[in-house]
């Protein structure tokens, strides 16, 4: 049993490195990078997208031997995925379901804004993310593995009742469980104090379905 692991939109590959080191440490597992952002950037359709990105799975995860986890977009695809294959377990770090209520007052928002204005890329990205968060809302219905979402409550990026709505609907299932935790923001693999307190969950979490 090893972890396929989908990092976040945008992500560089250095960045999905060292995001696939984290959990490999935290769950002494072998990880399989599941690199969808080269599909999103090269220009292919949403619907092309997902289908490249469905084989790949289909192809790591045939027997449904694996975890599928994955963060911010990456969770709300794992999410979608689950609802195919059955994997071992699906792991939802901060899953972009619902995007967050933005603060228009706030710099960093107007700073956000601009980005996408001028970036043809980054509005392709946010499209991508809507696109695959309500795919998600709905397939989670679907999954009969255990699931963990782990979600920040102070998150500035996703609306924490994405979370919540997912989790109601595969609270059923044998082993999910719903972690909110307080004080931290969005990106859990670049701040320091959200990560040792996260990554320790996901790595218990995960070692138990050996």
């Amino acid at each position: 049993m090893g972890i396929i692991y989908l990092s976040g939109v945008g992500t560089d590959i250095e960045k999905q490195v060292s995001e696939v080191q984290y959990i490999g440490v935290a769950t002494g597992m072998e990880i399989k990078n599941l690199n969808y952002n080269d599909y999103i950037d090269s220009g292919l359709s949403f619907s092309e997208v997902k289908k490249r990105v469905e084989e790949d799975y289909y192809r790591l995860n045939k027997n449904g031997e694996h975890i599928v986890a994955g963060f911010s977009l990456g969770g709300s695809i794992a999410i979608g995925l689950s609802s195919l294959i059955a994997p071992k377990a699906c792991v939802a770090l901060a899953p972009l379901i619902i995007p967050a209520k933005p603060s228009f007052e706030s710099d960093e928002y107007r700073t956000a804004v601009m980005k996408f204005v001028n970036n043809s890329l980054a509005l392709k990205r946010l499209y991508f993310g809507l696109r695959y968060g309500f795919e998600a809302l709905h397939k989670a219905e679907d999954i009969s593995s255990p699931t963990l979402i782990i979600q920040g409550e102070d998150d500035n990026r996703v609306n924490p009742s994405g979370a919540a709505i997912v989790y109601d609907k595969v609270a059923g299932n044998l082993g999910s469980s719903y972690i909110r935790i307080g004080g931290v923001g969005h990106n859990i693999f670049s701040n320091e104090n959200y990560r040792n307190e996260v990554l320790p969950l996901v790595g218990d979490y995960c070692k138990k379905l050996k």
